[in-house]
């Protein structure tokens, strides 16, 4: 889970309610979960539960579709700021 507080004109005392209100809210259910939690990993882990991928190719979604903040493969990436330092390169 990632939480984005401190953007744009969101004040402190704002950020600290929010946080609180989470605190509050969201995770005593978490909490309440751990120990199953730790049962579980702790079988993945020992190989006495499998975890399939299956599906896992249909979540490639983005919060953003610009294409120059997502996610690129490390191939991509590295195709990708050859082609840029090439055109600079011609450009001087």
């Amino acid at each position: 889970m990632i939480l984005l507080n401190q953007a744009g004109r969101t004040t402190h005392a704002d950020i600290c309610q929010s946080l609180a209100l989470f605190a509050r809210d969201v995770m005593p259910e978490f909490h309440a979960r751990e120990a199953e939690h730790t049962r579980w990993k702790a079988d993945v882990l020992a190989g006495r539960i499998a975890i399939s991928d299956e599906g896992a190719d249909t979540y490639k979604l983005y919060a953003h579709q610009n294409e120059d903040i997502v996610r690129l493969t490390p191939a991509e990436l590295k195709a990708k700021m050859a082609a840029k330092e090439r055109a600079a390169a011609e450009r001087s």
